[in-house]
C-alpha cells in the first residue's frame, strides 16, 4: 500500500494502445531512413577515397538498404512477440 501511495507501483496497462502502436511505426520509419543515409553516407565516403565516389554511394546505399530492411523486421518481430506476450497475460497483474 505504501508503494502505491509514494507513485512507485506501476499503473495497471489496459492493452495496446495507439499512441504505442504509432510510436513503434515512427521509431522504425525514422530507422530505416537513418539506416539508409548512413549507408549511402559511409559508402560515398568511401567511394571518395579510392576515387569511386558514384560506385560507393550506389554500393553503400545497397548495404544501408539491407541494414535497414535487417533491422525493421527484427523491430516488426519484436513487436509482434510483445503483442502476443499481452494477449497472454491479459490484465492479470500480480498483487505484492
Amino acid at each position: 500500500r505504501s508503494r502505491e501511495k509514494a507513485g512507485l507501483e506501476p499503473k495497471p496497462h489496459a492493452g495496446p494502445s495507439a499512441t504505442g502502436s504509432a510510436g513503434r511505426g515512427l521509431h522504425a520509419s525514422i530507422e530505416f531512413v537513418v539506416n539508409t543515409l548512413v549507408g549511402a553516407g559511409l559508402g560515398y565516403g568511401i567511394g571518395y577515397l579510392a576515387g569511386y565516389r558514384e560506385i560507393g554511394l550506389v554500393l553503400g546505399l545497397f548495404i544501408g538498404f539491407a541494414a535497414a530492411l535487417r533491422s525493421l523486421i527484427r523491430t516488426m518481430s519484436n513487436a509482434e512477440a510483445a503483442g502476443q506476450n499481452e494477449e497472454q497475460d491479459g490484465d492479470v497483474r500480480d498483487a505484492d
